[in-house]
Parts: C-alpha cells; sequence; structure tokens
C-alpha cells in the first residue's frame, strides 16, 4: 500500500532467479562480512545501539569506499545520477 500511495511499482524476482537479486545478495554479504564482524558489545546491546552502529557504518564506511563492480563508491554513483531521476509529485491521498 505505501508503493502504492507513493506511485512506486514493486516488482518482485522469480524464485530461483538469482541474477535479478544479485545486488541485493552482494550488500548482504558485505553486511555480513564487514558490519557483524564489527559490532560493539561493550554495552548492552539493544535494538536503537545497534540501529545507531548500522547507520554509523553504512555512512562512514559503506557508502564512502570505492567499489569495483560500479567502479566509484555508492555515493559519488548515487549523486552522479541524480540529475537522471524523475521526481514525481506526491500524490495526496
Amino acid at each position: 500500500m505505501i508503493c502504492a500511495k507513493l506511485g512506486v511499482a514493486l516488482i518482485h524476482s522469480k524464485p530461483y532467479d538469482s541474477p535479478g537479486r544479485g545486488k541485493i545478495e552482494r550488500f548482504f554479504r558485505t553486511v555480513r562480512d564487514m558490519f557483524i564482524p564489527a559490532i560493539s558489545y561493550d554495552s548492552e546491546l539493544t535494538l536503537d545501539s545497534l540501529n545507531e552502529q548500522f547507520s554509523s557504518w553504512l555512512r562512514e564506511q559503506y557508502t564512502l569506499n570505492y567499489h569495483k563492480g560500479i567502479n566509484d563508491t555508492p555515493m559519488d554513483r548515487y549523486l552522479a545520477d541524480m540529475p537522471n531521476l524523475d521526481k514525481p509529485e506526491p500524490k495526496r491521498f
């Protein structure tokens, strides 16, 4: 319903169609390999502290590191693509 209200088409990949999920699967692998081992267990681990650590890692590590697959950093690639994005008017319900 949220996608419909925002005018976004939600398209699911076919079952067992791994090429259709390659990018997100690679991201999850990076999270498992880089973020999870770096989690700080110094204090009581709560959902809020885990979200804070993940946001920090995403901002400071993932988006600013060079990625061979895109020959750029994710942030630079995103910013370079901004002029090409269509910005539809929000629908009012």
